[in-house]
């Protein structure tokens, strides 16, 4: 998620509830500090390590 990061609060509730029904692979959305952990990747790194997540899922 690129931009609504005032909403960062909101992805903490979600993420929060997800992890009841098990492991959030993209758990990462509901940190503070996104931004700065993403800084350094560009578009088609983010793509592929959520690709690999889709992936993973149990959907």
């Amino acid at each position: 998620i690129r931009g609504g990061r005032q909403d960062v609060a909101i992805y903490q509730q979600i993420v929060a509830c997800l992890k009841s029904y098990g492991p959030v692979l993209t758990e990462h959305v509901a940190f503070p500090e996104l931004e700065i952990l993403e800084k350094n990747l560009n578009d088609a790194e983010i793509l592929e390590r959520d690709m690999q997540w889709l992936a993973q899922s149990q959907v």
